[in-house]
């Protein structure tokens, strides 16, 4: 896709697991922990898998509660634990995908995903020169609680953004989870482990 000639403030809105980083962090550390042996939680990843396979329009809903224990485990874990998980996530980012945005030398870099805060913040730390972080946080969980994802990445980075009619938006991600986030933004990278290919949503 052609990119207009136009004075818009160019715009980054990149996803975390998978994309800048080469794992899924909370559910590396979900297996590390085995927290799918618990019931609440074992009984969440069955029911989501059951509406995946059966193209349920409540998938929204099912992540946000298997999220919210998560973040609640989370929260409880030694710090100790947690240092060695977020070495372990530092050795997995994808630089290839973090230099191609780097050397793009964009105007906003927004960070936008289903994972938890704090765990972006000390995995990127130094790396990546962000403006905003938006994602779920342990610190900070509603009883309205509903996950950054699909529909609702949409909704969060438009009230950040206010209008992102005004802004040349580029997407990477390694998930078509994020679709609703591509048809919002004018380019989307496709990130499959090392290798970032530049999608054209329009072309299926």
């Amino acid at each position: 896709m052609k990119r207009e000639n136009c004075i818009k403030k160019r715009v980054c809105v990149t996803d975390f697991d998978g994309t800048l980083i080469s794992k899924d962090s909370i559910a590396f550390i979900l297996k590390k922990e085995l927290w799918f042996l618990y019931p609440k939680i074992a009984k969440e990843i069955c029911i989501l898998l059951w509406a995946k396979n059966f193209n349920q329009n409540n998938i929204l809903s099912i992540r946000s509660r298997l999220k919210k224990l998560l973040l609640k485990k989370l929260d409880n874990l030694p710090s100790k634990k947690m240092e060695l998980y977020i070495k372990s996530l530092r050795e997995s980012i994808n630089y290839n995908v973090v230099n191609q945005i780097k050397n793009i030398n964009y105007d906003l870099i927004i960070i936008e995903s289903a994972s938890d805060k704090q765990i972006i913040e000390s995995t990127m730390a130094g790396i990546l020169n962000y403006k905003m972080i938006i994602s779920n946080d342990r610190r900070d969980i509603s009883n309205d609680f509903q996950t950054c994802w699909g529909e609702n990445k949409v909704k969060l980075v438009t009230t950040y953004l206010q209008n992102p009619n005004l802004y040349d938006i580029d997407v990477y991600t390694d998930s078509f989870d994020d679709l609703p986030l591509m048809q919002l933004g004018n380019h989307t990278f496709i990130v499959q482990k090392n290798k970032v290919t530049e999608y054209d949503i329009n072309t299926d």
